[in-house]
This record gives structure tokens, sequence and C-alpha cells, in this order.
């Protein structure tokens, strides 16, 4: 960084109209003095700077009196901590005179200027005014042009590497010159234990970013030292494409033609902005590569940050057990890559700005996930289990996000091979997940149309369809909720006769049947939805309490189903966080009630309580050709029903298994 650069920040972050560089010095022999002692000038910078008293100090006004009770407050809320009220009183006197605050600093009275009086302290000031050019002060007098050229010099020559030096300590700087990692301010961290890193470079307008590959596994989610919703859980992932940095400002630029960031800087992440902005930031960034990029699930953020395939299992932080190490603290965003990696070779998954995830973080109010801390927060928020959460139209200076991609296949050396971007007709992007044998859609589907592309019909609730045996689709929980875009989270609901699209029932194992479902993809039969229900049920991890027949957890997401009224550990909706251990992360949207027989008025039900999918095979009892075999999960249950059948007319989601 260059030192301009570094008194723009000053002036930038702390609004001084003048810096009176003459001040640090005082501060520097401060700092020098008392740098080995347990509450030294460092010590108490670095107080202010963890309760946020920078700031205040800097908003202190020079207008009337009031800078006297906020100078008292401050000094009065240090001194309780511990800190020496001497140390304290000249600290603050410096840092008003460095920060152009020059009136409070000149009028600076009796009661605040205890100051420097110990031997070691005048010692210290000696120390530094002979080596920037002082003269040291003796008995003999001196003349008053004398001082002034002896002023005028250290001015001149010595104040911008003291100014940078104290920049150091402010800002946070100190803690990243470690062993020589860093060349220069700003400079980039080298780390000789990452090699060769491999992954993928894109270029946009001009701007290129690097994408890591990670090949998935399944790894336990959460700490025993988290909260309530950050306890040990496992998880399931599949291969994917991280960004090595988080998007940049310059990144940014290049495909949105703007920069809401409130800390502007091409290599620093941007920031200020909501989870909609990232969405569409996406949305253009896909259409310029032709790419299908998007945000992280969470459990893919924490999986990366916990170094993925080659995570050494031993690290709080991305990339360490030091926070310093790998995550900024301060007062804005620093540029990306100027800590150390993870063992990805991932940059800043701990601090800097908090990165938005896909998930919502609780069903509840809409809030969507937040991760990684920022550089505002303590050492816990940046941990890779650390669970934050935000509005998704809310801006912030702490919010910003990185990108990946999904990828089919990642080799051993992390090398991508193929890609399993399942998109519908309509351009919506699904994850996968491999269960077994067997390769499952992880969402509901929302197509609004078939792969011919023959639209499929939108019935409302309240409203009488013509006939319930003609194909349509419902947005779950739209009218009860008020939520348009419900469809985007459940998927659509859709009648036996869309998810077929005229084709005959199947019950052979693959089915056979394309249906509703993308090209290389088909509706499941009942015998594969019980191939992957027997499969489950296989693998002890998945069987609550040991029990095969209770696998509804394993099943059914983290997130979204209401609480079990009965206190059963096995059922889906107690203690979710323990939920979805294959990774299929079946969502409650409820279910249509629809009736051929008496037409009657369409109706919802069951929202946040269970969720059923349609299979491809009708039911084989005597006179019930109007039915067929659907799958159901209940809040309130610990098994899978395989046996259910219902109406044809009715509304259920929809999972396609690839061919």
């Amino acid at each position: 960084m260059e030192f301009v650069d570094c008194v723009k920040d000053i002036v930038n972050e702390f609004g001084a109209k003048k810096v009176a560089e003459s001040s640090f010095i005082g501060l520097l022999s401060d700092l020098r003095a008392f740098d080995d002692e347990p509450r030294s000038s460092k010590t108490i910078l670095k107080f202010w700077e963890s309760r946020g008293m920078l700031e205040k100090i800097s908003n202190i006004s020079a207008k009337g009196r009031q800078w006297k009770n906020d100078v008292s407050d401050i000094i009065l809320q240090t001194e309780k901590e511990g800190f020496d009220r001497d140390v304290v009183s000249n600290l603050l006197h410096n840092l008003l005179l460095g920060m152009g605050i020059v009136k409070p600093a000149l009028d600076w009275n009796k009661e605040f200027q205890s100051g420097p009086t110990s031997e070691k302290r005048t010692v210290a000031k000696r120390k530094v005014q002979k080596k920037a050019g002082f003269k040291t002060k003796t008995k003999s007098k001196q003349n008053n042009n004398s001082k002034s050229k002896e002023i005028w010099f250290v001015l001149k020559c010595f104040i911008p590497a003291l100014l940078l030096f104290v920049i150091f300590f402010v800002f946070g700087y100190w803690d990243s010159i470690k062993g020589g990692v860093i060349s220069s301010i700003g400079g980039r961290v080298h780390n000789e234990n990452v090699l060769d890193v491999q992954g993928e470079n894109f270029t946009v307008n001009g701007v290129t970013f690097k994408m890591i590959a990670v090949k998935g596994g399944k790894f336990w989610m959460g700490s025993e030292s988290g909260g309530v919703d950050e306890k040990p859980h496992p998880r399931t992932v599949s291969d994917f494409m991280i960004g090595e940095t988080e998007v940049t400002q310059a990144l940014w630029e290049a495909v949105m033609e703007d920069n809401p960031s409130k800390y502007k800087r091409a290599e620093r992440p941007v920031n200020n902005v909501s989870w909609y902005d990232c969405q569409t930031f996406i949305k253009r960034l896909n259409q310029l590569t032709g790419k299908n990029f998007r945000l992280p699930t969470e459990a893919e953020w924490e999986y990366a940050a916990r170094g993925g395939h080659k995570s050494k299992g031993i690290y709080t932080f991305s990339g360490s057990q030091k926070a310093t190490d790998v995550a900024w603290f301060g007062f804005r965003p620093h540029e990306v890559k100027n800590k150390l990696p993870n063992e990805l070779g991932v940059y800043d998954m701990s601090g800097n700005v908090e990165e938005w995830c896909e998930d919502r973080y609780n069903w509840i109010n809409g809030e969507k996930v937040l991760r990684g801390g920022s550089y505002t927060n303590g050492e816990h928020s940046c941990s890779v289990f650390h669970r934050g959460s935000g509005f998704p139209d809310r801006k912030e200076k702490t919010y910003g996000f990185r990108i990946v991609l999904s990828v089919e296949t990642i080799d051993e050396e992390g090398e991508e091979i193929g890609t399993n971007a399942v998109i519908d007709i309509d351009g919506n992007r699904y994850n996968t997940v491999q269960i077994g044998d067997q390769v499952w859609m992880a969402e509901n589907l929302r197509t609004t149309r078939y792969a011919d592309g023959t639209e499929i019909s939108i019935v409302e609730q309240g409203n009488r369809y013509n006939s319930c045996m003609l194909p349509y689709r419902y947005a779950p929980n739209k009218n009860d909720m008020k939520n348009t875009n419900s469809e985007t989270h459940y998927g659509y609901l859709y009648n036996w006769y869309a998810v077929m699209h005229g084709e005959s029932s199947s019950k052979t194992n693959p089915s056979g049947v394309q249906g509703i479902c993308p090209n290389g993809w088909h509706v499941p039969s009942r015998a594969e939805w019980i191939q992957l229900v027997n499969y489950v049920s296989s693998n002890s991890e998945n069987c609550c309490g040991g029990d095969t027949t209770k696998i509804g957890k394993a099943l059914a997401a983290t997130t979204g189903w209401n609480s079990s009224t009965h206190d059963i550990e096995c059922y889906v909706g107690y203690n979710q966080t323990t939920n979805n251990t294959t990774g299929f992360s079946a969502l409650p949207a409820g279910y249509l009630e629809a009736s051929v027989y008496t037409l009657s008025r369409v109706a919802f039900r069951g929202f946040g309580e269970t969720t059923s999918f349609w299979s491809a095979s009708e039911c084989d009892e005597v006179g019930s050709i109007l039915k067929a075999y659907k799958i159901r999960l209940d809040y309130n249950l610990a098994n899978v029903l395989t046996d259910n059948t219902c109406e044809k007319a009715s509304g259920f989601s929809v999972r396609c298994v690839r061919d």
C-alpha cells in the first residue's frame, strides 16, 4: 500500500481535515516506552478498537464544552478496565491531535493532563527526539530559530515513517507482519505450504478471477463450543468449485458497471450489498460467462472454510488456530489475499467481510445466512462454525460474498471432470446429491414448462378448477404468507397428470418416464424410492437410535420444519440441526388437496409440517386407477412412508433422478 493511500484512509475513515503529524512523536514514544507492560498504550488502542471507541473519539466535536464530557467518559471507561490514567490521558491527547481534532487537544486542561511524568516515559521521548533529529533539551539556553529548524527537519524527513508505524497499530497491520511473509504494506502473503492449487481462471471484461476445485465428501458441521444452532451434525456435499477470494470490487464493476461499496478500492471485497444484489450480480455474470455460478450453500461454505478434502481438521478459523493469521480486524475491509490461505488455497473465509449464503437462516422471518464474520467482529464470529444472519434486502458495509460453481467430479488431485449443473428449460439450477447408486435432485422442481416448451397451467388456492385431471402447478404457501417467491425455495406443487406429461405409469427401476423432468432425468418409480429408503437405512449414521425404520431425519432439511409437538428425538421436527445426514434436504412444502370426484375448491394444507413426493407408479389396488403412489415425511413422524397413495388430482412436490 502506498503511503499516500494510508493517509487517505485516515482522512476518509476518521473525517480528519488535517493531520497534525508532530503529535505522533509523543504517541510513538508511548508505544515504545510501554510496549512491554501488560496494560500498554498498544493494548489500550486495541481495547478502544474492540469497543468501537476509536470511532467515538473521531466524532468528538471541537465546538462548545461537550468535548470535555466525551473525553471524561472515555477516560473513565478505560480506567475501569484497569488501565493507567496517565497513559490513557496522554495517549488520548496525542490521538486527538493526530486525527486533526485540534481545539480540544490544545484546550486540554489540567483535569486530563496528568500525562507522562515518569522517568521511563521521559527517557523514551528523548530517544525518539534524538533519533528524529532533535537536540536533547538541556539547562543551557536554546534560541527559537534553532528549535524551529529542528521541528521542520523532523516533519519533512521522518514523519512519514512515524505515521506508518502508528497506522500499523491502529489499523491492524502489525499482526500481519509475521516472519517476513509480507513484502510491503498491502503486499501479498506467501504461504509455502500451499502448492500449485488446482482451479480454473475466468475473465470478465478484463478482470480475471480464480475458482478453486473442492472434492465433496462427508464432514461434521458445527462445533461443541457453538451455540444452540451450531452443534455438530454430519453433512454431505457434492464436488464444487469456490472463489479463491471474495468477489472484489474490480469484478463487481466489470459485471455491474457500478460500485456500491462504502470502502472503495479495486482489490478489496465488494461490500454494502444485499442478498438480492448478489443474485442480480450472479445472473449477469452467468449471462457473460455462459456458466452457472451461484452463492454457496451453508454446508458448502463451512466445508470449504474447514479446508474441504484437504482439511487438517484442527483449525477454529479458516486455515489457522490463530485468528490474526487469517482474518482482518479493524475499521474497514482490506485487500484480498493479504492473509494466509486455508488448506485449499482459499483466502479470507474468516474476517474481512461477512459472506452471504444461499440458505435461509430460519424459516420464521426470512433471514438469510451470513458466514465468516467481518473486520468489525470478535474472533468467535470469525470461526468456521459461527452462523450469522441478515434480511435479504439489507445492505451493510460489512456484507459481501463469494461465488461457487458446481462440477460433477473432482479427482484426487483436485482436477475438474465434467459438470453436473442441472438446469431446466426455465433456466432454474438445482443442486444434486449422490445417495448410493442414485443421483437425486437435492431441491424441489420449480419449472413452469416441460422440456419440449409446453407451459404448465397454474391454479390459485380457493379457485374452482375446471378439471383436476388436467395438468396444473401451484406455488406453495403463496396465499397464506403473501410470499410471492415461495416457489423459489419450495418448488411448485404439481398434480400427477402434470408430472407424467401424458406418459404411462411405470413400476420398473428405473422408471423410464421423463415426464416433467429436464432432459437426462426422469420421474422416479415407487421401486426407485424404495431403493433410496433401503440404502439410507443400511447406513447406521442415518438411523435414529439404531432403528433402521427411523430415517426421516436423515432425508429432511435442517430448517423449515415445525417443531415436533411430541418430545421424541427421532421425529423430523425435533432438534432439526441433526437432520439431513444424506444431503437430500426434503422441505415441508405441504400439499394441495383436490378431488376429481367432487371438483371442490382446491385447499392448501400442511406447510411446515409435511412433504410428499410423487412417484411414476399408479396404485395397483383394484378400482384405484385415479390414485398413484407418493412418498411422505412428517414433522411428527420418524419413518418414511412409501406405501401412501393419493388422488392424482392432488398437488405434491417432485424430485427427479438422473438417467
